[in-house]
C-alpha cells in the first residue's frame, strides 16, 4: 500500500491553516501526532476515494474500446454473454495491466466463439 507523501501534505495543512479553512481546536498543537495523523488519514480517504473514481472511469473507457475494437465478433452474443466476457477477463488480467485484460478479453470471445460452433 502506498502512503501520501506527508511533506506534502503538511504543506497543504499548512497553507488550509493560513487561508483559514483549517482551524486548530483548543488543546492541540499543529504538531501534535494526533491532530496531524488524523489530518493524513482523512486527505488519505480524500485521494483514495478521488483514485476509485479515476479507475472507475478508466475501466468503462477501456471496456468501451475492447467492445468497439472488437464488435464483428461482439455481435454474436447477448449483453449478459458480454458482460461474463468482460468480467472473466478483467478477474484474470487486472493484475497484468490493460494489456493482460485485452489478451484474456481476445482469448475469452474466441473460447465463447468455438462453443457456438460454426453457425455463427
Amino acid at each position: 500500500m502506498t502512503y501520501p507523501d506527508k511533506a506534502k501534505i503538511r504543506a497543504e495543512i499548512e497553507e488550509r491553516i493560513l487561508n483559514g479553512q483549517i482551524i486548530i481546536p483548543k488543546g492541540h498543537l499543529l504538531d501534535s501526532k494526533d491532530y496531524v495523523a488524523h489530518l493524513v488519514k482523512e486527505e488519505y480517504k480524500i485521494q483514495r476515494e478521488l483514485w476509485n473514481e479515476f479507475q472507475e472511469i478508466e475501466r468503462k473507457n477501456f471496456r468501451a474500446e475492447l467492445e468497439n475494437d472488437y464488435s464483428d465478433d461482439l455481435k454474436h452474443f447477448s449483453e449478459q454473454a458480454k458482460d461474463h466476457i468482460w468480467q472473466k477477463s478483467w478477474e484474470s488480467g487486472h493484475s497484468g495491466g490493460f494489456g493482460e485484460v485485452r489478451n484474456d478479453y481476445v482469448d475469452n470471445i474466441d473460447f465463447a466463439l468455438k462453443i457456438l460452433g460454426p453457425n455463427v
